[in-house]
């Protein structure tokens, strides 16, 4: 799914978000930490908001891969099921957790996200 390149800017991405927060967040942080170029960057890339949009997807689908949803049971008990295993996940993969609630909580903070979950 992923290219190598892509992968690593990602990740780097979430490296650097772990360490120093979403709004110290540059370009040149992340070719650096990844070990690419701006080109390559470019290339997969058309600026920092869709790398940060990628990382949170990416996050996301590594995150809640291994919950599912129970048919016999009621909604009440999935919800509260799911909220048990958020818990649980988020002690063993930290960082893409972190990723993800920051992301969300960005969402509700910044206007130009919030417009695009609205849509």
């Amino acid at each position: 799914m992923y290219s190598e390149t892509k992968l690593h800017l990602i990740q780097a991405t979430i490296g650097l978000i772990m360490e120093h927060g979403l709004e110290k967040l540059t370009i040149n942080k992340v070719i650096k930490k990844a070990e690419s170029s701006k080109g390559s960057f470019y290339y997969h890339f058309s600026n920092i908001d869709d790398l940060m949009k990628e990382a949170f997807l990416y996050s996301l689908s590594n995150s809640l891969v291994e919950f599912s949803y129970c048919k016999e049971q009621s909604f009440k008990e999935n919800l509260n099921q799911f909220g048990h295993y958020l818990i649980k996940m988020s002690k063993k993969k930290s960082s893409e957790y972190a990723i993800m609630f920051l992301w969300i909580s960005k969402c509700f903070q910044d206007v130009n996200y919030k417009k695009q979950f609205q849509a």
